[in-house]
């Protein structure tokens, strides 16, 4: 019983060794592993400037690009310049028929000239000459209708009558002539009968006559009178006293529409030219010479090529990152072997969705360089977004993250030749490295193996190749 007893103890001490043993040694097996040069990579941990970036891409655009059009119908009449030239601002680019714009302009003009001296006559007043003409009408007028009033005097009743009476004669000496030669054949032919006829027209006119004269006047004849009287002195009157107010204004608004008139027709006119709105190159032309174009029509495609710009989309996720007057990296895929410079110019205000996506337009300036650069090329932009020129850094391909806990590791080589997992935290991440702000120190070499972990079980524990 006693020996049972003993062998319990030494089974319990071997048992509580062995689990000290493990608690002690068996976790740092874990933790750290023989290393073999053959399949290792090493980097020293160091200190190097690194930057985070915002990768987009998009494409080469000019500084500006239009295109222009005539704002009025009509034939092409001459175009200046050739696709592919470089034109300055202001320089005239095409041109349509102005012979119709000109004539309108010709009758402005003389309009504007006609309403300006209606104007100043207004201002001035009546002539001393006007004066009198209106004068010497008023009197004629008053005479005249004394005289319609008062009725004929005697002598134009003794006037009167004595032409109807010899009227009278004449009619009875052409009616003996032509009684004279009644009898011949054709007698309506003859001098006599047309002489009969006029001394008979001749009669009935004087007869007329003084039965008006010796009539009196009618109250007709009484109104009309009197009223060329007024009308004349009225027309004195108004020449008399200065314009009124109304008249001035009434003749300035015929020289301001007759202003108004001739600007819209030399609008017009300067309408029918294209010119430049800046410097830059005829990209392509819309028409020919002697074609009819309408107002609208695409004629002259004008780019400035004097600086360009890239616009990008980036992603609502990036986009705080992202500020005015930040760094960008441009390379371009058909120039392979350039690097470009250029910073952020414009984050737009609003977004733009596509497909869910919620993204916003981000402009990218290119400073000025050699590249020969085209509009239209692809091109991938790497916006630095923060820099830290003194950071301590790993490659990226060195770092492991734990799909669990979402922790991330490194396999750093001690001193011992064996090498430890080492959780990390990390900063600011580039394309190839990432900032370390703790769990490592400057000089701490880590290593990276080539071999899969399969082969390397396999390789411990021995199995088939």
């Amino acid at each position: 019983m006693k020996r049972a007893i003993t062998v319990v103890l030494i089974l319990g001490v071997v048992i509580g060794l062995s689990w000290l043993s493990y608690q002690t040694f068996g976790s740092q097996a874990v933790q750290k592993q023989a290393v073999d040069d053959a399949d290792l990579e090493k980097f020293v941990v160091k200190r190097d400037a690194i930057a985070a970036t915002v990768s987009a891409t998009g494409s080469i655009a000019p500084e500006a690009e239009v295109t222009l059009t005539f704002e009025l119908g009509g034939k092409v009449e001459e175009i200046f310049v050739e696709k592919g030239q470089m034109v300055k601002a202001g320089e005239p680019l095409a041109k349509l028929e102005t012979d119709s714009l000109e004539l309108q302009i010709a009758q402005a003009q003389a309009t504007l000239a006609l309403n300006e001296a209606k104007l100043q006559q207004t201002m001035k007043g009546a002539s001393a000459e006007d004066i009198a003409a209106a004068e010497a009408e008023l009197a004629s007028a008053k005479a005249n209708y004394e005289k319609v009033k008062a009725g004929p005097t005697e002598d134009e009743l003794i006037v009167a009558k004595a032409d109807m009476e010899k009227a009278a004669i004449a009619v009875q000496k052409a009616q003996a002539e032509y009684d004279e030669v009644a009898w011949v054949p054709g007698v309506s032919a003859l001098p006599q009968s047309a002489a009969l006829q006029q001394a008979s027209i001749d009669y009935e006119r004087a007869k007329a006559n003084y039965q008006q004269i010796a009539r009196s006047p009618t109250e007709s004849e009484l109104k009309s009178a009197w009223a060329q009287v007024v009308q004349a002195q009225t027309k004195l009157d108004k020449l008399r006293k200065n314009p009124e107010p109304e008249e001035v204004a009434i003749a300035q608004a015929q020289v301001d529409q007759a202003q108004a008139q001739l600007e819209e027709a030399q609008l017009k006119l300067e309408k029918a030219v294209i010119t430049a709105p800046f410097d830059g190159v005829v990209a392509s032309l819309g028409a020919e010479v002697g074609e009819m174009v309408s107002s609208g029509t695409p004629m002259v495609v004008l780019v400035d090529i004097s600086s360009f710009h890239i616009d990008v989309e980036v992603d609502e996720i990036d986009i705080s990152q992202v500020a005015v007057g930040q760094e960008v990296l441009v390379t371009l895929d058909a120039l392979p072997n350039e690097e470009i410079a250029g910073h952020v110019e414009a984050i737009a205000l609003t977004a733009s969705v596509d497909d869910g996506v919620v993204s916003y337009v981000v402009t990218v300036a290119i400073e000025p360089t050699d590249a020969p650069l085209r509009v239209g090329m692809s091109a991938n932009t790497a916006i630095t977004t923060a820099r830290n020129e003194n950071a301590l850094v790993v490659p990226n391909r060195y770092i492991l993250i734990d799909r669990e806990s979402g922790k991330m590791y490194v396999e750093r080589l001690e001193e011992d030749g064996l090498t430890s997992r080492v959780e990390i935290e990390t900063g600011m991440r580039s394309e190839l490295y990432s900032e370390v702000v703790a769990g490592l120190e400057e000089g701490d070499t880590l290593v990276l193996r080539g071999l899969s972990s399969r082969e390397r079980v396999r390789r411990t524990f021995g199995g088939p190749p």
